[in-house]
């Protein structure tokens, strides 16, 4: 497979992430936060790639406040890094948070 932009930051990405998001839980394993992102992407795209999700208030205000400290950790995240591709990948994943967090109707 030829290299691609994409796949190129794909790649570092899925290596840095490992560097820097691999954490030990307390039954020993290993949580591995990108690899699970991987796992649900394929699902979604078996699926045909659309997807809705019915929430009840509570619900969507609890996802809110995930999706409001997800902004918080990338901003953190994109500011501290110093290689411009992973900084790049966090950009895009920030976009993407703020986008499913505007399509909350929810204050």
């Amino acid at each position: 497979m030829a290299a691609t932009p994409d796949r190129d930051l794909r790649h570092l990405a899925e290596h840095a992430v490992t560097l820097v998001s691999a954490r030990a839980m307390p039954d020993g394993t290993t949580l591995q936060p990108w690899k699970e992102r991987a796992r649900a992407r394929e699902k979604v795209q078996a699926r045909g790639g659309a997807m809705e999700l019915a929430l009840d208030d509570e619900q969507a205000a609890e996802l809110a406040l995930l999706l409001d400290e997800a902004l918080h950790d990338l901003t953190g995240e994109i500011a501290d890094t110093d290689n411009a591709q992973y900084r790049q990948l966090l950009r895009r994943r920030r976009a993407l948070v703020e986008d499913l967090r505007s399509r909350l109707d929810v204050g």
